[in-house]
């Protein structure tokens, strides 16, 4: 399991930053003038020591290469910006590591295409940086657009990948599959994403890779099937679906830490592709947004430490050799692993020991206790592992079966529903071994009359989709594709007069 940060690479004065918020304005400015909004609203969150660096010294990047391998972090992904004709800002961090090639840092790059927008804008997903630094109002000629975000046609394509092109050949770049990996923050907002990835795909092979490993974020189903796999960004993507479990301050959306960590640690997202599933540090962007911030409350480097352990092992449960997490150095929302002056090196420590209880538990070993206190999640954690481990095996089961009868007999299953006379046939389970099913069925010309699953409504399948407590129509057998609860879900379905078969 590798552990890979995200990382902001904003920390050095630039022209736009100087024009936009204010000569010699970073990130440290809104991290050093936040302050408390209400009793009990921990801020200023200030670097431990007062080391307010710059990106663009070396002695930075050697000392948080230091920290990255005293506490067992594997890499950071770079947030890389790159706007409408090739524009480029906070591009002279990565550039410099690419040129200090005795700085031992694994890397890869996340490409954040958001446009950038003043905070009266009416430009959708767009990223606003700091509106509480922002001075002027709207005026007529202004659209509000700080920097645009377009996309071109394969001229821009190729401009852009051969700007990548250097980093991929580096050998501290981060691969998967032998892949150069480039994550795409907003991938949906590319309306020519397939045909991009397409060319990028082709000139990277042309080049001498196996291609690019394509990871996007906070993907749909039409987007999906384009890249080789999906990043669930926490604890953002928990705040999009618990946004009505917030406690509201003065406009000030609050969440509760632990569980935030509850919801992100339980979710799963359906997709064919692997998942990463992301954890975090702690978030509040107060010192960027003021009162339109979002905020959790209650976090400690302990709940830290339990959160990032389940979450490696919830990524191991699912094949992913990654947990990325947010962030390390994201002080202007609170999200940063680097040290500071209230908690000093402590959720570096509480990382270490994240990883170092993992490999234990990764192999059925309870992890030794932390400083005398038995921790009860431990056993949780190590009952949760050996539960999906069980499932992996069973599923592993049913599929060798299946590929085993279809060998001998390509047909099988038509000529079985065939043989029986039935007229309509259901799915229960419309996962991965469900669509399997569909495809098979479809392709001997056997009709689907409906799908049953939990997740109705995200799925398009070609056919009526419903519910187990929905009022089924009629079909004369109802096959059975999930795993666990086969048992339940049979009475349920003979409750309703319908026949089911696994």
């Amino acid at each position: 399991m590798k552990t890979i940060a995200m990382y902001l690479p904003q920390f050095h004065k630039i022209p736009e930053n100087d024009a936009w918020w204010g000569k010699g304005f970073t990130d440290w400015d809104a991290a050093r003038n936040a302050h408390s909004l209400f009793e009990g609203h921990r801020q200023p969150r200030l670097p431990y020591d007062g080391n307010y660096y710059d990106l663009l010294e070396k002695k930075t990047m050697l000392w948080q290469e230091e920290l990255l391998k005293k506490y067992s972090i594997d890499g950071l992904c770079i947030y890389h910006y790159w706007f409408e004709n090739g524009r480029q800002i906070l591009e002279r961090p990565a550039e410099n590591l690419l040129k200090w090639t005795d700085i031992q840092i694994p890397f890869c790059f996340c490409w954040a295409n958001e446009p950038w927008v003043r905070s009266w804008s009416n430009v959708r997903g767009g990223n606003v940086w700091a509106n509480t630094f922002e001075k002027g109002k709207a005026e007529d000629e202004d659209d509000g657009i700080l920097l645009k975000q377009s996309y071109g046609e394969e001229k821009e394509w190729r401009k852009h990948f051969l700007y990548f092109l250097p980093f991929f050949r580096d050998e501290r770049y981060l691969r998967i599959e032998e892949k150069p990996i480039i994550m795409i923050y907003l991938a949906t907002q590319i309306h020519c994403l397939s045909e991009m990835l397409g060319k990028w795909q082709q000139w990277a092979i042309e080049e001498g890779f196996s291609g690019i490993y394509v990871i996007g974020r906070g993907l749909d189903q039409k987007t999906e099937p384009v890249v080789d796999a999906v990043y669930l960004q926490e604890p953002q993507n928990s705040f999009v679906t618990e946004n009505y479990a917030c406690e509201r301050e003065q406009g000030i959306q609050i969440f509760d830490y632990k569980k935030i960590w509850d919801y992100a640690l339980k979710n799963r997202k359906r997709s064919e592709k692997p998942v990463y599933y992301g954890g975090f540090v702690d978030y509040d962007d107060s010192p960027r947004r003021g009162n339109a911030a979002q905020i959790l409350k209650g976090a400690t480097p302990e709940l830290f430490r339990r959160g990032m352990t389940a979450m490696m092992l919830k990524n191991h449960s699912f094949g992913s050799e990654i947990t990325f997490v947010n962030a390390w150095n994201e002080w202007g929302e609170g999200m940063y692993l680097e040290p500071d002056e209230e908690n000093g090196f402590a959720y570096l420590e509480a990382i270490k020991q994240a990883r170092s209880d993992y490999e234990y538990l990764s192999k059925g070993i309870p992890a030794p206790r932390q400083n005398g206190i038995e921790d009860s999640a431990d056993s949780r954690l190590l009952d949760d592992l050996e539960r999906q481990s069980e499932r992996r095996s069973r599923f592993m089961k049913i599929l060798d079966r299946w590929l085993t009868l279809y060998e001998k007999n390509p047909r099988f299953l038509g000529d079985w529903v065939q043989r029986k006379e039935f007229d309509s046939v259901a799915i229960y389970g419309i996962g991965m071994l469900g669509m399997h099913l569909v495809t098979e069925l479809k392709a001997l010309d056997i009709e689907i009359a409906y799908g049953i699953d939990r997740f109705s409504d995200a799925i398009h399948a070609g056919f009526p989709m419903y519910t187990l407590n929905d009022s089924l129509p009629k079909a004369d057998i109802v096959i059975v594709t999930v795993l666990d609860e086969y048992e339940m879900i049979k009475e349920k379905l003979n409750d309703k007069g319908l026949q089911t078969v696994s």
